[in-house]
């Protein structure tokens, strides 16, 4: 549903999963990008969580479709759901312990390899904690998964970065996030301190409209967009979502996969 509704309102290309895959692949540490200070990073900052991860999970997304002939197009198309629902809870995800070792992936097929480390690159830290947000926006790892997905799109084809400037863009007028941490933090445990401030950063959860530039940003169709697609998402089988039963008994309160008024 996610990938489905984003793809049409972001103009993914019908042809994109039909070229042939032209990109070597190198191994789990190769496509990641560079680990210094980068124009990229510094572009994504200034942004809520839930921007970010606007951006991650659109990111996947544009790789299911281009991976949509193989069967890992269809487990990216999971992971790119439960990232979108991430944003609205961080419980509906779920951190599997195989998520935390580096994947061998030298010598493997691009499509086997990269649906080991899209998984693995985002728990490195924005799913590390499980149950919990991350205290400040993810622009490390946001970019990582942005030069990943760069790497498997077709030679030549730009669809996916002009996609990439468009969003940002977008975001900076949409989801902006000026550093809050001169406001005082309330008394509490250490557990309560770190909630606090991640709710803080993740701002509101936005649907894939938020993420077109030009268009202006309209709470309503935002919320509506949002309810549809996690009201979507508790219908279906995901291996990387909690089933309602699961949430409640994470002491969720309300009912899963529905918003709260």
């Amino acid at each position: 549903m996610y990938v489905t509704q984003a793809s049409k309102i972001w103009g993914i290309p019908a042809d994109v999963g039909t070229r042939p895959l032209d990109k070597d692949w190198k191994g789990t540490s190769k496509h990641l990008g560079p680990h210094h200070y980068t124009p990229l990073r510094k572009s994504l900052e200034l942004k809520t969580s839930a921007a970010l991860l606007s951006i991650v999970a659109g990111s996947v997304a544009w790789a299911s479709a281009r991976l949509q002939a193989f069967p890992e197009g269809a487990r990216l198309a999971q992971l790119a759901e439960a990232i979108f629902c991430f944003q609205v809870d961080p419980r509906y995800f779920i951190v599997a312990a195989e998520f935390g070792f580096f994947p061998q992936t030298d010598g493997m097929p691009l499509p086997e390899a990269v649906i080991e480390v899209y998984p693995w690159a985002l728990c490195q830290d924005l799913f590390s904690f499980d149950d919990m947000w991350p205290v400040y926006p993810p622009t490390i790892e946001t970019a990582q998964i942005i030069h990943l997905t760069r790497h498997i799109m077709p030679a030549g084809d730009k669809s996916y970065d002009r996609w990439v400037e468009g969003a940002i863009f977008a975001l900076d007028q949409n989801a902006p996030f000026l550093d809050s941490r001169k406001e005082p933090l309330p008394d509490g445990s250490p557990e309560e301190v770190y909630n606090a401030e991640a709710c803080r950063a993740i701002g509101q959860p936005l649907g894939p409209s938020a993420l077109l530039p030009g268009l202006p940003f309209d709470q309503a169709r935002n919320r509506a967009e949002v309810a549809e697609i996690l009201e979507q998402a508790g219908t279906l089988h995901n291996p990387y979502l909690r089933s309602p039963d699961e949430m409640i008994a994470r002491r969720f309160t309300g009912t899963p996969y529905r918003m709260t008024p």
